[in-house]
């Protein structure tokens, strides 16, 4: 049995698995019932201050939901926050936590840290692009040189 990531867990959670082989991607399932398969969201954010700087970016932003760290038991977070403190010399701005990646409400505190901060890059998830463009912004035009990226070698 493979359970894909889920947006409400709760019905799988009471499922007994005893009798099957099962594995959940990611961690949607809390607390974890069956083995875990995903991607290492650790090493993915401890490569992308000096992906980015290879690419000519001098300051990283991060901007991920709250709640997708917290479903990776803080990989994503902790490893950025590392991985800045191991290299005080590597520039970046003050990472935005969003409560939820698609509460339109949030938009004026995305936009506002934008304008605050400038980040030449912008480093979480495809739902960025999605967001700015909600926001009337184009990447990269309105936003000089800030794709998104969404994969430690994928950039937008």
């Amino acid at each position: 049995m493979l359970i894909a990531p889920l947006p409400n867990p709760d019905p799988f959670r009471s499922i007994e698995y005893r009798g099957f082989s099962a594995v959940c991607f990611g961690y949607s399932i809390q607390p974890a019932v069956l083995n875990v398969v995903t991607n290492h969201q650790s090493h993915l954010m401890s490569l992308m201050p000096r992906h980015s700087h290879e690419l000519g970016y001098r300051r990283p932003g991060l901007c991920i939901p709250a709640e997708m760290d917290d479903k990776a038991e803080s990989n994503y977070l902790s490893s950025w926050l590392f991985t800045h403190w191991k290299q005080p010399d590597v520039e970046s701005v003050p990472l935005l936590l969003l409560a939820d990646g698609n509460d339109d409400s949030l938009n004026l505190p995305f936009k506002k840290w934008l304008g605050e901060y400038r980040p030449d890059v912008l480093i979480g998830l495809d739902y960025l692009g999605r967001k700015m463009r909600d926001l009337g912004l184009s990447i990269p035009d309105q936003r000089p040189s800030a794709p998104v990226i969404s994969n430690p070698v994928t950039v937008r």
